[in-house]
């Protein structure tokens, strides 16, 4: 029986780079590896692995971990994520 976790996103290191985002419809060039808000407020992104759309609640400078597709829309401001 495998014991591989099915939600492991498969890094190859630390991350490349970092990029603005702007909200949109449309997917990122890269899925980000993680998502920084300079303001607080929310972010809704599509996670990777499995489709889902969560609304994430951000106090200004934190950053997360994920990985995500989309970010679709967003009250927090300087979005930057980690490619």
């Amino acid at each position: 029986m495998s014991r591989e976790n099915p939600y492991a996103v498969p890094f190859d290191g630390p991350a490349l780079d970092w990029v603005p985002i702007v909200p949109s419809a449309a997917a990122l060039a890269t899925p980000i590896r993680a998502i920084r808000a300079n303001t607080d407020g929310t972010v809704t992104v599509t996670m990777k692995r499995t489709g889902a759309s969560r609304t994430l609640s951000f106090i200004a400078g934190e950053t997360r971990t994920l990985w995500a597709t989309h970010v679709t829309a967003a009250t927090a401001t300087g979005l930057e994520g980690a490619i």
